[in-house]
């Protein structure tokens, strides 16, 4: 077994501090790889050979939206390609995320000599087989999913200490479209990112959408959102093709706008009216379920009727929340998240505005 103290021996050679303050610095650093590489020197995973080209890529999120989820209906899993280049050694690959994500490994996959993948609620792996896979939720066998160059220690030091030694290539990007993994590293294909996040360090394959684009009166505001916060799109994906941490299952709809969207296209979803805020509005007053003088605090924005019962789509949150009027309760299951839900009875389903309701 290495020892920890003869690695942060090694990170620390450099030019000898010339001031105080510079040296507060290193040593403020050699503290935090310390906690760092006590907290995953007891991970067990397969060791590495002296031949592998080890890899570290990270992700927030995938850009693409799968048609499967690996964390169930009410989460929005997401997909992110590596594309394995031709090269001369076995790749031994570190993928980590935040949220679910099924990476789809593609081009030389016989490289794969061995897959982590770390995730707290849920990952998948197409392409590669599952005896070459290990997943890891436990919290002292982790890796961050962002890698910033100012923080190589960051990034380096929990791999040093599950593996024995620093890797070879590390990338990592916000909305991960895809990673282009080759002899001289990680190269990121940033052309179909979504979200607008920044790449951490230094990405293409269309996706055709699966909705048809336009209408006799020309695209709706779902349609457009659609394809401007989803430019990758939808990979349709087999469950029978993903090796995952836990239960694969299609969605019952798409997450976030694609579903709605896709709703829309079902015709369970159509735009609500100035008289279907004004109606439920009434409602709420007479019936005494909101008070009047907090009324104006509720949010009507992108308000839309469900004409039918519906899965709501994962991962209404923030930027991505909605507004549903309902005939009743029953007309909608799912996490709403950020989501306003109004019923036709004056009452409040679900609301983050939910403080303007009679009994608060």
């Amino acid at each position: 077994m290495f020892s920890i103290f003869a690695v942060l021996v090694g990170l620390a050679q450099a030019t000898p501090p010339a001031t105080p303050e510079q040296e507060a610095r290193i040593q403020s650093t050699l503290s935090v790889a310390a906690k760092k590489m006590a907290e995953n020197s007891a991970c067990d995973f397969p060791p590495t050979e002296t031949s592998d080209f080890l890899a570290v890529i990270g992700a927030y999120e995938g850009s693409t939206i799968p048609t499967v989820t690996v964390a169930g209906q009410d989460e929005d899993s997401s997909l992110a390609e590596i594309d394995i280049r031709p090269g001369r050694n076995p790749i031994y690959l570190l993928l980590s995320s935040y949220s679910p994500v099924i990476w789809r490994v593609t081009g030389d996959t016989a490289r794969i000599r061995q897959l982590i993948v770390f995730h707290d609620n849920g990952a998948g792996v197409v392409g590669v087989p599952a005896r070459k896979i290990r997943f890891s939720d436990e919290q002292n066998c982790r890796l961050p999913y962002d890698y910033y160059e100012g923080r190589k220690l960051e990034s380096d030091v929990p791999v040093l200490a599950m593996l024995g030694r620093r890797p070879n290539a590390i990338g990592a990007d916000y909305g991960l479209f895809r990673a282009i993994l080759d002899d001289a590293g990680v190269t990121l294909d940033r052309s179909r990112v979504r979200g607008g996040g920044d790449v951490l360090i230094l990405a293409n394959v269309p996706t055709e959408p699966v909705f048809p684009k336009g209408g006799g009166n020309g695209p709706s505001t779902l349609e457009r959102d659609f394809h401007r916060l989803f430019p990758a799109g939808v990979a349709t994906v087999d469950p029978a093709d993903v090796v995952a941490s836990g239960s694969v299952e299609r969605y019952e709809v798409l997450p976030m706008t694609a579903g709605a969207y896709q709703l829309e296209q079902s015709g369970a979803l159509i735009p609500a009216t100035a008289g279907d805020i004004r109606r439920w509005k009434d409602r709420a007053i007479i019936g005494g379920h909101v008070r009047a003088d907090r009324i104006s605090s509720l949010l009507f924005d992108a308000g839309y009727r469900v004409t039918r019962p519906i899965q709501l789509p994962a991962g209404l949150c923030g930027g991505y929340s909605m507004t549903f009027f309902v005939p009743s309760r029953d007309y909608v299951k799912g996490d709403p998240c950020h989501s306003n839900i109004y019923v036709d009875d004056g009452t409040i389903m679900a609301s983050p505005g939910g403080s303007a309701r009679a009994e608060d």
